[in-house]
């Protein structure tokens, strides 16, 4: 191996891993700020039991200041999505049926007309038609 070829000894750490440990940190941040909020609250006199229900009172509203604000997000990109796709498809069936309409007939129509030949059409539903 020449020198130029030596291989890097730097560990890289991936994006996901990356992520991971900010994710870490932030938790430790919170459980940290949460221990010395209940040690204060508790050197003000509060019970530990009035502490312990005052934390998950948070976190509660916490939660549901959260699912609160994702359901104003998520709930009407929902609806619009279901709306947009009903008129795509809408859409689309009035397209097939100008698409199968030849000279003033219909597909069913034109069917019946002596000497069809679905191969002309592109009829690939028919019974007489085949690939070339």
């Amino acid at each position: 191996m020449h020198s130029s070829q030596t291989m890097s000894t730097i560990t890289r750490i991936s994006t996901v891993e990356r992520l991971g440990h900010w994710l870490g940190r932030g938790w430790r941040v919170y459980a940290r700020g949460e221990r010395r909020m209940a040690a204060w609250l508790v050197s003000q006199g509060v019970p530990d039991a009035g502490v312990t229900v005052l934390l998950w009172i948070v976190k509660f509203g916490v939660l549901a200041v959260f699912l609160y604000a994702t359901f104003r997000v998520v709930l009407p990109l929902a609806v619009l999505a279901v709306v947009a796709a009903l008129s795509v498809s809408d859409v689309h069936t009035e397209e097939d049926k100008q698409e199968w309409s030849f000279g003033g007939y219909n597909l069913d129509e034109l069917r019946e007309t002596p000497g069809y030949d679905p191969n002309f059409y592109g009829d690939a539903a028919h019974p007489m038609y085949h690939r070339d």
